[in-house]
């Protein structure tokens, strides 16, 4: 009988529609494999989010705009507004604090940097742009990466 070239699936023809054989061998190897896969996935308020069967979960928001932020001394360094994503999906529940990624979409030379200690497993953590100098972005614009797991 034909198999799959990769996975050696056997393969069926029309005189095998009596046995179930061939049909539960192949999801015995496709079980196998042990390959995660999404359980769920959509948008909601803004994030997009992908949960996936071993428990690790994904979310972010890909280009959100804060408007206008002006550059003030602090320190040796220059900061803004403090700004947040607010609150992560609500069908994405962490379990513990997720690993948070924070990017600039603007092309001024701008950092972001976490305004507080924060370790929320439903709220995004705060952030200010930071500078070496002291000037005005007209459209602050950035992305948010969460990873972390749901169960």
């Amino acid at each position: 009988m034909a198999q799959t070239e990769n996975l050696k699936i056997q393969k069926l023809d029309s005189s095998d529609y009596v046995s179930v054989d061939g049909i539960n061998d192949a999801f015995d190897k496709l079980d196998a494999l042990g390959a995660d896969y999404v359980v769920e996935s959509g948008n909601d308020n803004g994030w997009w989010y992908m949960k996936f069967a071993s428990g690790r979960a994904f979310c972010g928001r890909d280009n959100v705009s804060f408007g206008k932020d002006t550059m003030g001394v602090w320190g040796s360094m220059c900061s803004g507004a403090t700004h947040s994503f607010g609150p992560y999906p609500a069908s994405v529940k962490f379990t513990s604090a997720p690993n948070v990624t924070i990017n600039n979409l603007t092309t001024s030379w701008l950092w972001p940097c976490p305004t507080a200690n924060q370790s929320s497993t439903t709220q995004s953590p705060s952030f200010a742009m930071v500078s070496a100098v002291s000037y005005t972005v007209a459209d602050l614009r950035c992305g948010i990466f969460v990873s972390g797991r749901w169960k």
